[in-house]
């Protein structure tokens, strides 16, 4: 189980022995940050994003997931705010932000959609 806790990252409970394995933090050069949603995706990559921060990707195949990468606005996303994450029937990963609409991963970089393109508003 993941916990998000304010500001101090993700804690990793194992529910059957009521333990807590240790905290993810959403870089490799922070203690933590403010985590709004959390996935698992088809493949089990763990998806973390949240205030102003972009989005993490966790490693799931070990008890305490390893950070892999992280994607920001450099990467195509419309805003580093994350709020909602959704995988589609095809694969496609697609990411609801604070104020820039939504996106989906195309290879590696996100293609934002937003109120120019037809969304009733950009905030998600």
């Amino acid at each position: 189980m993941y916990l998000s806790i304010g500001g101090a990252g993700v804690a990793v409970i194992d529910l059957k022995r009521l333990a807590t394995l240790g905290m993810l933090a959403t870089s490799p050069q922070e203690a933590g940050n403010a985590i709004r949603a959390i996935f698992q995706d088809q493949r089990g990559t763990i998806w973390m994003g949240g205030w102003n921060d972009g989005i993490a990707l966790f490693d799931s195949r070990t008890p305490l997931p390893s950070f892999q990468s992280k994607y920001t606005v450099e990467d195509g996303l419309p805003d580093n705010s994350i709020r909602s994450f959704h995988e589609d029937g095809d694969g496609t990963v697609w990411v609801g932000t604070r104020y820039g609409g939504i996106a989906r991963l195309s290879g590696k970089r996100f293609e934002p959609i937003s109120m120019k393109d037809g969304l009733m508003s950009n905030t998600i």
